[in-house]
């Protein structure tokens, strides 16, 4: 009597050794800004499937085919451009530790590049003879900048800052800004509006803007 056929869902590297089965898992994609997220998801997912052993401890005791079972789901959860590198370790244990090096790494550059920009922010100035809607965009760029480092400056502290550096040739856009909006709540849009009711460049001399 011929033995049942055993069906291909049930074998090899879908499932863990008594864990769920791979294919019904949520299997993240690793980010330039995720890594936490990505780590955290990705150990719940091979605890599962009972093979986080592999990477914690890992070592000598390892299983190979366990092993490989959990270096194709870490592959298959990175950019295609980290395969070359991760696919030569030895070990699934030695392509994680490289994942968190880069990405720790990553995170570290950004931080200090975003410090760098946050001190940018605080010592800004108007140049000598920079027009309003100049030092607008220059404010701008860099608010930009700082979010997409993860760091947000809301509108009320940029207004703050306009009005703390602005030069005393833009004395009335600063009254309209004061009396128009609530300093407190203030948003960008609204010292917009003043500034075009006053002019964006310094007042010269007689009185009128140049």
């Amino acid at each position: 009597m011929k033995k049942p056929k055993k069906e291909m869902s049930d074998v090899g590297p879908s499932s863990g050794a008594a864990g769920v089965k791979e294919s019904s898992l949520m299997w993240p994609m690793l980010s330039r800004s995720n890594y936490t997220e990505w780590a955290m998801l990705m150990q719940c997912n091979y605890e599962a499937m009972e093979i986080w052993d592999v990477i914690d401890p890992g070592g000598a005791g390892v299983k190979r085919a366990q092993d490989r079972q959990a270096m194709s789901a870490l592959l298959r959860s990175v950019p295609k451009e980290m395969w070359q590198t991760l696919g030569g370790k030895k070990t699934v244990k030695e392509a994680w530790e490289a994942v968190r090096t880069m990405r720790v790494g990553a995170d570290r550059v950004k931080d200090v590049n975003a410090q760098k920009l946050l001190q940018e922010f605080e010592n800004l100035q108007f140049k000598e003879g920079e027009k309003i809607d100049d030092f607008g965009m220059r404010i701008t760029n860099l608010v930009a900048d700082l979010k997409v480092l993860g760091e947000t400056i809301d509108d009320v502290k940029v207004v703050k800052k306009f009005l703390r550096v602005a030069p005393a040739c833009f004395t009335s856009v600063i009254v309209s800004i004061e009396m128009f909006c609530d300093v407190k709540k203030a948003h960008r849009g609204g010292a917009d509006r003043a500034v075009a009711r006053d002019g964006g460049t310094p007042r010269g001399e007689g009185g009128t803007y140049n």
